[in-house]
């Protein structure tokens, strides 16, 4: 997204976009080339070695101007979302699933917009961080926990978030780049993570457990509405 079309959707709307999000704009974080059924072969070759906004995040795809005014405009379509109108979502990515990534601006405390992740078939909205810049720093640890492996080796995944790592970090605070770099330089490991509230422990394999994953959050971007849920409905 360029400035020029970010700014369009601000006026159209208005509302004005996080600091830092206009900043991944002007520094071309939020494009990843041109959608087409041939983009793995033509555009992600090369965009993995200067991976844009969480290209290899957890579930998390980038959303594009057509698309993010498309989406906002269909919150208030019964027929594919029932979103009161009290609620103010602006979404700027996805999930494969087809559930958003929004700034709340309902939320906004200060300068610090919410990210929150709005579930498409439910209109359940769950609060991930107090701002981009957080939500960012979460989900490039939720990226190591258990990753996705069945179609790259170990070894390109290990390049991949280091890709993500050198184009990321001065997005991030001076703490949250020492994690970030200190986890990214682990070796994949395997674990036993217990599932509540079955009990039933399931093996993953990562960088990161869910337990480490859980304490550093709660630690590094608590606020008093981390992970709490609400329903958007009319």
């Amino acid at each position: 997204m360029t400035l020029p079309e970010l700014e369009k959707i601000e006026t159209h709307f208005d509302f004005q976009y996080p600091a830092l999000y206009r900043q991944l704009s002007q520094d071309d974080m939020l494009y990843n080339g041109v959608l087409a059924p041939n983009w793995y072969e033509v555009e992600y070759p090369k965009y993995r070695l200067n991976p844009p906004l969480l290209l290899f995040g957890n579930d998390f795809e980038l959303l594009y101007p057509d698309t993010i005014v498309a989406k906002i405009n269909s919150f208030s379509d019964p027929d594919e979302w029932e979103i009161s109108s009290d609620y103010r979502f602006i979404p700027f990515g996805s999930s494969g699933g087809g559930d958003l990534y929004c700034f709340y601006l309902n939320g906004q405390q200060g300068d610090d917009i919410p990210v929150v992740f709005v579930s498409f078939y439910s209109s359940e909205v769950t609060y991930l961080a107090k701002n981009l810049q957080d939500f960012i720093f979460r989900n490039m640890l939720e990226a190591v926990t258990d990753p996705y492996l069945e179609d790259v080796s170990e070894a390109n995944f290990m390049q991949d978030i280091r890709n993500m790592l050198h184009t990321h970090s001065k997005y991030l605070s001076p703490k949250q780049q020492e994690i970030v770099s200190g986890i990214y330089a682990r070796a994949l490991f395997s674990y036993e993570h217990q599932i509540q509230p079955n009990g039933k422990t399931f093996t993953y394999r990562g960088l990161l457990t869910y337990d480490e994953l859980a304490t550093i959050v709660h630690a590094e971007i608590a606020f008093p509405e981390l992970d709490q849920e609400f329903y958007a409905e009319e």
